[in-house]
């Protein structure tokens, strides 16, 4: 769904506080899903920051926007920075495996 940043840290505290009081505690929550580099580095300051301490398990975005490597490190950097928890690309529309015996795995180091 469309969350705009501003809505953003209020959906994932809320979900976090539902989960803690149906004892969910282990369950972890993956936020927010963006898009591209483009989008995701200028809007993280503007949720990230009003998160809950322990509310997120990772920041989660996805890499349409074919971003260079650095586009990518900054990323993740901003991600990990803001959050204190890792950054995943949880989807990505291709990949190059480090090594050619893992094509078709996209757990596999990418290059």
């Amino acid at each position: 769904m469309i969350v705009t940043p501003q809505q953003r840290a209020p959906v994932v505290n809320a979900l976090r506080s539902a989960l803690d009081s149906a004892g969910l505690h282990s369950v972890g929550i993956m936020a927010d899903e963006s898009s591209s580099t483009g989008n995701f580095i200028p809007e993280a300051p503007e949720w990230i920051p009003q998160v809950q301490s322990g509310a997120l398990a990772a920041v989660s975005h996805h890499q349409y926007g074919f971003g260079d490597d650095a586009a990518v490190a900054q990323m993740g950097e901003v991600g990990r920075n803001l959050s204190g928890v890792e950054t995943w690309f949880t989807e990505i529309c291709c990949f190059k495996t480090a090594d050619a015996s893992e094509d078709g795995n996209p757990a596999a180091p990418l290059t």
